[in-house]
């Protein structure tokens, strides 16, 4: 379960927040990546289990899945992953499923044709718009 180990690194930047730099946390929001293969559910669980037994258990949360997004490197068109995934087959798309670095093995640009194609986001966690006040 990938997603403890996550969730008690959420926790635990967030309480350096609070006990080192002095700031009260009102509220934030976990980015999840669309290709990060974290379940959201029991990562907002997890999360919320670990604040309760902190001083940022009054903290309020939300999580939103990112999307993941990916640009030519030659052309500079960018495109979204599901955009570019759509005209593979239920295989390959499982094999881009668990190792998105292959992608570029299996589409090209749409626009140019190049295959050298960079995953922007959409891959990792985030803690994003976090809402501070002096404690």
């Amino acid at each position: 379960m990938h997603e403890f180990t996550v969730a008690s690194g959420i926790v635990d930047s967030l309480r350096e927040v609070y006990l080192v730099k002095g700031f009260k946390i009102t509220s934030f929001k976990i980015a999840i990546g669309e290709l990060s293969m974290f379940d959201k559910n029991i990562l907002a669980e997890l999360v919320k289990e670990l604040l309760s037994g902190t001083e940022l258990r009054n903290a309020k949360f939300s999580t939103i899945i990112e999307e993941a997004l990916v640009k030519c490197e030659s052309c500079g068109k960018s495109y979204t992953f599901k955009e570019l995934v759509k005209t593979l087959n239920d295989e390959e798309r499982e094999m881009i499923h668990f190792i998105p670095e292959l992608l570029s093995s299996y589409v090209k640009c749409f626009s140019c044709g190049s295959r050298d194609l960079k995953i922007l986001c959409g891959r990792g966690v985030k803690v994003i718009d976090i809402e501070l006040q002096p404690r």
